[in-house]
């Protein structure tokens, strides 16, 4: 996430340099660069020096919990005790859509989906705003993930699952944090796929 940051960096600097060229005096052009190069040199520093921590952090966390190492799990794991678990067993399973929780932005809305590869039944709902701009979709989506953990009737919830084609939910920390008692909803019309932690995850079969 971060390196796509530092690539957009490099080319604003790279696209503002091709704009400001032919406004340039050819004795001003070979200072310029120099300046350009040592700024882009010092974001790289910048970007290597407060990233390498994070990754070395990281690295930690995963050996710790048994994890292998570069797949993101560890800080899952340290929070939500059981996630690395239940997020690799999900990415094995075929692909599908998974339903979570809604949350704020920055969080970790959707973690689950993301970090076991699986498509995601709305994800960050404020940045799917921004990339497709379909509003009514969108709340829509949001009133469907509500109504889904809000319901005490399985077969309810199982036929938004099939009308909605999703393959799997998530009732994990963030689910029980939102809808309290969620946990403890009949779920026997649908399969209990995963069991980890506070994580259960089921599917339609």
């Amino acid at each position: 996430y971060t390196f796509s940051w530092l690539l957009l960096h490099l080319s604003a600097f790279y696209l503002i340099g091709r704009i400001l060229i032919p406004w340039i005096r050819s004795s001003e052009i070979f200072f310029i660069s120099k300046v350009f190069q040592i700024a882009l040199l010092l974001v790289f520093l910048r970007f290597f020096t407060h990233t390498i921590p994070i990754r070395a952090q990281d690295r930690t966390e995963e050996a710790a919990a048994g994890i292998a190492a570069g797949r993101g799990l560890g800080k899952a794991e340290r929070e939500f005790p059981g996630a690395a678990a239940a997020i690799r067993k999900l990415e094995s399973l075929p692909k599908g859509a998974v339903i979570e929780a809604q949350g704020n932005p920055y969080s970790w809305t959707s973690h689950v989906s993301t970090l076991s590869g699986k498509e995601s039944f709305l994800g960050w709902a404020n940045h799917v705003e921004l990339l497709n701009r379909d509003y009514g979709e969108i709340n829509r989506r949001k009133e469907v993930t509500d109504r889904f953990y809000r319901s005490y009737d399985c077969l309810e919830r199982r036929g938004i699952m099939e009308r909605e084609q999703i393959s799997y939910a998530v009732v994990g920390p963030l689910e029980q944090k939102q809808f309290p008692g969620v946990k403890s909803v009949n779920f026997q019309c649908l399969h209990l796929l995963i069991e980890e932690g506070e994580y259960r995850i089921y599917g339609l079969q």
